[in-house]
């Protein structure tokens, strides 16, 4: 959603030049995009996974309610929130979505990962089309500062499941079973 709507939101109603919009998203944002998934791999393997998915996806969360309300309480938008808009969102996404793929690549069996991890792109994939097609219906019912604030409650009840699932119990069961999806692995 936030992907969606942004572009459309910085050209009309902030007032960017659309080159302006693509040289700040695709430099800087996109620097630090890549320090983020960096950092985030680093983290996950340093702290843990769940542990960085939270700070990543919580930080996204987080951050779009605090994007929201600066939207909904300010008129104009001071520049530096709306730069500063533009680079955090994708170094939070970032983190968070390395430090998730990471634990579920964890929680597959071997012989399964390359399938798995198929799967959660294409979930990945569907979530934008599911987001973009959102979008409409959002808009026409919210103010773009109430879709931020709702972004942070969405982004939220994830982490929310997350805290309660139990990845030992997964971790326990592969461990039994290695040495017999290590003989069928095929490379």
């Amino acid at each position: 959603i936030n992907s969606g709507i942004m572009p459309v939101f910085y050209n009309q109603t902030l007032g960017w030049e659309p080159d302006t919009y693509s040289q700040v998203a695709g430099g800087p944002g996109a620097v630090l995009e890549f320090i983020g998934a960096l950092l985030g791999g680093v983290l996950a393997d340093r702290f843990g996974r769940r542990k960085i998915f939270f700070l990543g996806w919580g930080g996204f969360s987080v951050w779009c309610g605090i994007f929201g309300i600066l939207i909904l309480s300010l008129d104009p938008i001071p520049y530096w929130i709306q730069f500063a808009h533009l680079i955090i969102w994708p170094f939070f996404i970032a983190m968070g979505t390395v430090a998730m793929f990471a634990l579920a690549m964890t929680l597959s069996w071997t012989k399964s990962s390359a399938t798995m991890f198929t799967s959660y792109m294409a979930i990945s994939n569907l979530s934008v089309v599911v987001g973009t097609k959102l979008i409409g219906l959002l808009t026409a019912v919210l103010s773009i500062g109430h879709l931020y604030i709702l972004l942070l409650i969405i982004g939220l009840l994830p982490a929310i499941l997350l805290k309660a699932m139990n990845p030992r119990s997964i971790l326990e069961l592969k461990e039994l079973g290695t040495d017999n999806f290590n003989k069928e692995q095929k490379y």
